[in-house]
C-alpha cells in the first residue's frame, strides 16, 4: 500500500498536466465552434478573437500534454 501512495504522489503533477491539457483541447473545440458561428453571423471581429483564443488553448493543451508525458516518464524512472 505504501508503494502505491509513493507512485501516486510521484505522478500527481503529470496527471494534472494531462488533465489540463485535455481540458484545454476540449475548450479549444468549443471556441472553434463559436468562431465558426461568429463568422457565419457576419461577426468577423468576434470570430477572429474566438479563433485566436482557440489556437492558444490548442497549443497550450498540446504543450501541457507533452510536458505531462515527460514529467511522468522522469518520475517513473526516478522511482526505480
Amino acid at each position: 500500500m505504501a508503494s502505491a501512495q509513493v507512485i501516486i504522489v510521484a505522478l500527481k503533477p503529470a496527471l494534472f498536466m494531462f488533465v489540463f491539457g485535455v481540458l484545454f483541447g476540449i475548450s479549444a473545440q468549443g471556441l472553434a465552434y463559436l468562431a465558426q458561428l461568429s463568422y457565419g453571423s457576419h461577426k468577423r471581429i468576434s470570430g477572429q478573437r474566438f479563433r485566436l483564443f482557440c489556437i492558444a488553448l490548442a497549443v497550450g493543451g498540446v504543450i501541457l500534454f507533452g510536458l505531462g508525458a515527460v514529467v511522468a516518464t522522469q518520475r517513473i524512472l526516478a522511482l526505480t
